[in-house]
């Protein structure tokens, strides 16, 4: 693969992975009841107190967050190229650090439901999709 494929390829995958954290926004801001009905449809004996919605509400503006950079960064990969790789190499290892100490739970069956599940597969994809960032950049900037 060539410099331009894969700068066009890299920057296709930025807007993409960008634009669909930016659609966390809607977790940040619904209203207490909806976050409640979401909590009890997947994990019926938590229940939702502050630290349940704190933790809800900033991880979903952390996404918008990251869904904004992701955005910005990829419409100039040179020049962002720094940025691009700190960002990656931090999902990486933080969306890493976590599968590491989910994946057992998950094959042995000992998750706390359904979400713990999908809160698993969002840290593998998440890692893939960094991984995925970091070859493509380092192909586009030969």
């Amino acid at each position: 693969m060539d410099a331009n494929t894969a700068r066009r390829w890299l920057q296709r995958l930025m807007l993409a992975l960008g634009v669909l954290c930016l659609s966390a926004i809607g977790a940040a801001i619904m209203p207490h009841d909806w976050l409640a009905g979401a909590v009890k449809q997947f994990e019926p004996q938590t229940p939702v107190y502050v630290v349940v919605e704190f933790l809800a509400r900033f991880l979903s503006l952390f996404y918008v967050l990251l869904g904004a950079l992701l955005v910005v960064f990829g419409r100039d990969i040179r020049r962002y190229a720094t940025s691009i790789r700190i960002i990656a190499w931090w999902c990486v290892l933080g969306m890493g650090v976590f599968a590491w100490f989910a994946l057992p739970r998950v094959v042995s069956g000992q998750t706390g439901g359904l979400l713990f599940v999908l809160i698993a597969a969002d840290a593998l994809v998440g890692n893939a999709c960094a991984v995925a960032i970091l070859v493509l950049l380092r192909r586009a900037l030969r």
